[in-house]
């Protein structure tokens, strides 16, 4: 098993990669009411028909129903951001259905929503790591769209901090003129610097 400081690395890297193309980003929608993903499939729509979004920001996306798959699919890498709905047939627990999505993807920012407000929820998997707590019954296009412009920015902005704090937590390695010698995870690192 990897450790937490070369798993965030990885994470990062996959994250920065799946934002760097500014044609489309990937969205995993989780969510098991078809009803609900109908709604907030249009929501997307209306907020890519009304360019709430900058112009390079194209939402693709693709859609779990359970924890498990959700985890699956995070497992491949290449989302920019997840809209997480709490309440999935295979989670008894709230909170357990985002640990468990974020443990796979730590690096990408996850939405949750909830059916109905719950402030100690809400403050709870904020301190955890969510980016946003949103009310299904309170989502509209707009509100939507800038919630999730605003994660991405901000996942970008905490990605980059753990990158540049993870060279005190690596263990110092002897010079070297090429990336041949490193491990895969310094060379990704290399990788997202040159993104920026």
């Amino acid at each position: 098993m990897s450790s937490p400081a070369a798993r965030t690395l990885r994470c990062s890297r996959h994250y920065f990669h799946a934002v760097a193309d500014n044609k489309t980003l990937r969205l995993l929608l989780v969510e098991d009411s078809f009803e609900d993903e109908r709604f907030l499939r249009e929501l997307l729509e209306e907020a890519a028909a009304a360019r709430v979004w900058p112009q390079w920001m194209v939402w693709t996306p693709v859609f779990a129903a359970t924890a498990e798959e959700a985890c699956d699919l995070c497992l491949d890498g290449g989302f920019a951001a997840i809209l997480l709905n709490l309440s999935l047939p295979d989670s008894r627990v709230l909170h357990e259905t985002f640990i468990a999505v974020f443990s796979v993807a730590p690096a990408v920012p996850i939405l949750v929503m909830a059916d109905e407000p719950d402030e100690s929820l809400e403050a709870m998997l904020l301190r955890e790591g969510a980016q946003d707590f949103l009310v299904k019954t309170q989502l509209d296009a707009e509100p939507l769209a800038r919630a999730m412009k605003r994660a991405v920015e901000r996942q970008r902005f905490v990605n980059a901090l753990k990158i540049a704090d993870l060279p005190a937590q690596l263990p110092v390695l002897p010079e070297t003129d090429t990336c041949n010698d490193l491990p895969l995870e310094l060379v990704g690192l290399a990788e997202v610097s040159m993104l920026d």
